[in-house]
């Protein structure tokens, strides 16, 4: 077996070892508006008691244009943050790690250090472009007068933008209506009692013939 080109190395983590004195979190911010790369460790703030066992980190990169990353460097644990996000990383350092972040970014990016292990998490923070769209029309009176058998209550319309169909309140008889083919009683049409409405509004609207089926009374349609 050939020899790995690095030498092994072992070292202590404490991965997933709740803190004795609490969870806790270290805030820096780091400035890249004058340097590419820094580099820090935590030696003080652990010998003070201000954190120890660092497992977990949250970036917020959500100004900078540019990646991010981390790199632990007794563990060569690398993390590469993507532009305009934010995330939790967790991570294997050790005790008092030193890290090096570099990025092209000219910005501040705040971090936490945190004592506590979670779970990895990221998220884009970009703005979205959102356009909405307003269908606007007039409507087309098809009312018709039932006659018992199955009628045609709208040609095929492949511009065709909403459809209201009601059968009026007065009516005694359940109203059927069917989109390319006849309407009837028999289970294979939209059945509307009296006082219901069939609206297309959030769509889709069929482009199709619509033909309606009453017994008795007027059928109430409108087209855009």
């Amino acid at each position: 077996m050939a020899s790995p080109d690095q030498p092994s190395a072992t070292y202590g983590i404490n991965s997933g070892l709740l803190p004795e004195g609490g969870p806790k979190a270290l805030r820096r911010s780091l400035d890249f508006t004058a340097v590419q790369s820094l580099e820090f460790d935590l030696e003080r703030e652990e010998t003070a008691g201000f954190i120890g066992n660092v497992q977990a980190v949250f970036v917020d990169n959500s100004l900078n244009s540019a990646a991010l990353t981390i790199v632990v460097a007794v563990t060569q644990l690398k993390l590469v943050i993507p532009p305009q996000s934010q995330g939790v990383f967790p991570i294997f350092a050790g005790n008092s790690p030193r890290m090096v972040v570099t990025t092209t970014g000219a910005v501040i990016v705040p971090i936490q250090l945190l004592n506590i292990p979670l779970p990895f998490a990221v998220w884009g923070v970009a703005a979205l472009s959102v356009s909405v769209a307003i269908i606007s029309g007039s409507f087309t009176d098809k009312s018709i007068a039932g006659t018992g058998a199955s009628q045609l209550l709208m040609a095929a319309n492949a511009a065709r933008k909403r459809v209201i169909i009601q059968n009026p309140s007065v009516n005694n008889d359940l109203l059927y209506i069917n989109f390319g083919a006849a309407a009837s009683a028999a289970g294979d049409s939209i059945e509307i009692p009296p006082s219901g409405i069939w609206d297309s509004l959030g769509g889709p609207v069929p482009t199709q013939a619509i033909n309606a089926f009453i017994a008795a009374g007027n059928i109430v349609a409108k087209e855009m």
